[in-house]
């Protein structure tokens, strides 16, 4: 009952204690799960990989089950989603089972190779270790015999070990090495970089036909000795290949180093007394000092330059802790979970009740109740033991844990969560933003919370420059000196408005990114891209796209060739993840900034300098180079007309414009939403995100012609009513029908949409303030010479194709630039250029062809990156 009750209080400060929270019921136990890869990033969550474990009562095989999971973005979750869960039905945001991989035995432990995320290694209770490609092994979702013979084959057995290997497993980092420990009391160590090429590329025999054991076999590289009893847990030193941990069931906690041979380098007896150690970390951030977990709940934490005493022991934990782990972001915070059913964070940083102000402070108050002062966050959502948990090397302050609850008479938990800001923040920064909110706290009025809600700002998010709209001040601006000044009718409102705000970035007066510029790109964009379509003309589609499908596959050449020729001189100067870099920009410049993201990752580029810098200079040539075409002169020709040229001044005197109200604004807003959010929900739904802007633009276009032929309808109704109110004459009929037609001619043509490419137009202004401000960001460009040389020595090669071929082609200036946008910016940019620059007709082609650059454009990616690998290597 006291159970029952404490996890009944928990529920009730959920939606204060955490910003997101999903809970998950399996089917079967999980004892081991593991983050995946990043699969899509969306403007309100990511889509992203999660690798579990299924440990049956022996009616079903053991399997790896790999399924998605669809991560909320930061304050995106509202208090009733956080509040409305419960445990024992299927969450949401959990896909169904992707595939699944019959495993020899009960999993008990995954790790995947940094190297190569798709890519797991697991341990059983046996001397092996499995590796399974998951890319490659065939879907086993529907075999349920628990026949050896029906096992899936594991890529590759590792073997050395002489008895039961149950528990400690860990990867390097810094290469494909795993070490394994158990019962027989040694650490091994496998490299597997002969084989990752294998593991990476080849398809797996898989079948049905022998068990996992029968794969390609590698023997230990290393074998290390020092432990009397049982190898608890190992890890790896991060970003070393000889370094590592261990601890075991001896109470000891050994430091090894392969470089100086076999044997232990660093002995601490009794790290826990005469407590068996569970478990280990290293971390990342200051790789002095490492985290141990008894059996006892004791936690200590220990600086490897000197292990006569602990710098931190903490006793919190009632029970045994079973596993460890660092923050990957945040330096000195850690995370403990075990057998009490809690799972804690620690941050070493914490100030203590002296530096708080002796016994006044908070951490004086935590210490009082009995709290240590270090402890930041205690997550008890789970009702039996925290069995694993990761942190999400993609999203800071982000979760899963799982419990194993067979022993409660279900299966097993699976939690999604994530910390609420307001524990981490710094305390004044929380305090501000609750200010608003102490006459509704202490009261709770509704009349008080309205009040606070006005006067509430949004904080600011953490590493931002500030949360001031980047692109309000200079885009009014921009409209202004376009209208008003001489020099304003030459630059046109966008290119004043990118100047301005580029300005202001550079002197510090704008902030190069921020909340607001982040909203402009995710939802404003593409609503302006909506609206202008509401306006288009669909008859000169055809005409506009084949030219502008030309000239985007002769930029998607040019492109392949500047990344060649840019390679050529400077790829050594990138450093050895260079090509990966070079293959990560020839991909954002076939088809946008999305298959940047899509190359890094299959081409395993890890987070870190070349990583950062590639983005960062990426973002600021890209925005100098649509600043640059944007300024080239472009002769209107034939296809001008179509947009407003000459060919249509004629009809346009002799109609008028159709009456902007407040009912066709309000019309078109609510359309292009429409257009925008189902475009979303078809793509998300079939699994292709990217498609989003795809779908968006043919569903615009189609309420185009659905409202103009709906208008058109209700006035001839409305006409042939009040022509045909009697009988009449021949001739009567004829003067009746003459003059209706006058009045048609000379009536606002029936425009349901009418205003939408104005609405359009003022959003387009935000967008392009927002890009000339984050060109401003030229300091942060320090260090990244050589990017920078190389991705312009790659724009200038890729202009240059897109104006030769162009002129040898005799294709349209006006497609050429919106195709080399399309190639460099992606869709959303070209169709902004497009709509800016008055090119109406060009808005759908700018979108459809910047869509097929995401289809294409990671395939030649990674081709060209195979190709300057090779081309390295030799």
């Amino acid at each position: 009952m006291a159970l029952q009750d404490s996890h009944a209080a928990w529920k009730k400060l959920v939606p204060y204690l955490y910003d997101w929270f999903a809970s998950h019921s399996l089917t079967w136990p999980s004892l081991a799960c593991r983050w995946g890869p990043l699969l899509e990033e969306g403007p309100k969550k990511n889509r992203q990989r999660l690798y579990l474990s299924e440990q049956t009562d022996g009616s079903e095989p053991n399997r790896i089950v790999l399924v998605n999971v669809d991560v909320l973005h930061p304050r995106t979750a509202s208090a009733d989603h956080l509040q409305g869960f419960a445990e024992q039905v299927k969450s949401p945001h959990v896909s169904k089972p992707v595939k699944a991989i019959i495993h020899p035995g009960e999993v008990n432990r995954l790790r995947e190779v940094p190297q190569h995320p798709h890519v797991l290694v697991s341990h059983t209770d046996s001397p092996l270790l499995y590796v399974w490609n998951t890319d490659t092994q065939p879907d086993r979702s529907g075999d349920k015999s628990t026949s050896a013979k029906q096992q899936s084959v594991a890529d590759l057995v590792l073997e050395g070990h002489t008895d039961d290997a149950a528990f400690a497993l860990s990867i390097s980092d810094r290469a494909p090495l795993a070490a394994s420990g158990g019962k027989d009391t040694q650490v091994l160590l496998w490299d597997l970089e002969s084989h990752s090429t294998s593991l990476a590329a080849t398809r797996s025999g898989g079948g049905s036909s022998s068990a996992a054991g029968a794969g390609t076999r590698l023997q230990a590289l290393h074998r290390l000795v020092g432990h009397e009893e049982t190898v608890e847990d190992v890890c790896w030193c991060p970003g070393s290949a000889a370094e590592l941990a261990s601890v075991g069931d001896d109470h000891a906690l050994l430091l090894w180093d392969t470089r100086a041979g076999t044997a232990p380098a660093l002995t601490v007896p009794t790290a826990h007394g005469r407590q068996d150690v569970h478990s280990v970390a290293w971390s990342p951030h200051r790789q002095e000092l490492l985290v141990t977990g008894a059996a006892d709940g004791t936690l200590r934490v220990w600086d490897r330059r000197k292990t006569a005493t602990p710098a931190f022991a903490f006793h919190h934990h009632s029970q045994a802790v079973t596993v460890v782990e660092w923050c990957p972001q945040q330096a000195g915070v850690f995370s403990s979970a075990g057998e009490d059913r809690l799972l804690c964070l620690w941050d070493l940083e914490a100030k203590t009740p002296a530096a708080e102000g002796g016994e006044g402070g908070p951490a004086a108050k935590r210490a009082r109740s009995a709290v240590p002062p270090q402890m930041m966050f205690q997550h008890a959502g789970h009702r039996a033991p925290v069995v694993d948990f990761q942190w999400n090397p993609h999203d800071p302050w982000t979760f899963f844990s799982v419990a194993d609850e067979a022993g409660e008479g279900g299966g097993g938990t699976l939690q999604l969560w994530r910390v609420s800001d307001m524990v981490y923040r710094p305390e004044d920064q929380v305090l501000a933003e609750l200010e608003p909110y102490r006459d509704y706290i202490i009261s709770g009025s509704e009349a008080a919370l309205k009040k606070a809600d006005a006067l509430a700002a949004p904080p600011e998010p953490a590493g931002a420059d500030g949360g001031a709209p980047s692109g309000t001040p200079a885009d009014t601006a921009g409209q202004v000196i376009e209208r008003r000044t001489p020099l304003g009718a030459v630059l046109s409102a966008p290119l004043a408005s990118m100047l301005l705000a580029l300005a202001g970035a550079a002197a510090g007066l704008l902030p190069t990114a921020s909340v607001a510029a982040d909203a402009i790109w995710t939802y404003l964009m593409p609503l302006a891209a909506a609206c202008y379509l509401l306006e288009s003309d669909l008859s000169q589609l055809l005409s506009s796209a084949g030219a502008t499908l030309v000239a985007f596959l002769v930029g998607a050449v040019g492109t392949l060739l500047g990344t060649a020729v840019a390679y050529w001189l400077v790829g050594p100067r990138l450093g050895p993840d260079g090509w990966k870099v070079a293959a990560s920009l020839c991909a954002s410049y076939i088809g946008g900034s999305v298959n940047f993201a899509a190359v890094s990752q299959a081409l395993a580029l890890a987070p870190g300098p070349a990583l950062a810098g590639a983005m960062t200079a990426d973002n600021c040539v890209m925005a100098l180079y649509i600043f640059t075409i944007m300024s080239l002169p472009a002769e209107g020709g034939s296809s001008s007309s179509g947009a407003g040229g000459s060919s249509d001044s004629s009809s346009s005197s002799q109609r008028p414009a159709a009456a902007v109200t407040a009912e066709s604004v309000a019309l078109s807003t609510a359309a292009a939403a429409l257009a925008c959010t189902l475009g979303t929900r078809l793509a998300t739904a079939a699994g292709m995100p990217s498609l989003g802007l795809a779908l968006m633009s043919l569903l615009a276009s189609g309420l185009a012609v659905l409202g103009s032929r709906l208008a058109a309808w209700f006035r001839s109704r409305q006409h042939g009513s009040v022509a045909g109110g009697g009988s009449s004459s021949s001739s009567s009929s004829s003067s009746s029908s003459n003059s209706s037609g006058q009045a048609s001619a000379s009536a606002p043509p029936a425009a349901p949409f009418a205003g939408a490419e104005a609405l359009g137009g003022a959003l387009m202004m935000l967008f392009f303030a927002t890009i000339g401000a984050a060109a401003g960001s030229l300091q942060a460009l320090r260090g990244c010479g050589w990017l920078v040389l190389f991705i312009l020595l790659q724009l200038s090669i890729h202009l240059a194709v897109c104006l030769a071929g162009g002129r040898l082609l005799r294709l349209p200036m006006q497609s050429v630039l919106i195709a080399s946008n399309a190639n460099v910016g992606g869709p959303a940019t070209a169709a902004a250029m497009a709509s800016s620059k008055g090119w109406q007709h060009m808005v759908q082609p700018a979108m459809l062809t910047g869509c097929l650059g995401y289809a294409i454009a990671t395939a030649l990616g990674c081709a060209m990156g195979q190709w300057m690998r090779g081309w390295h290597a030799f």
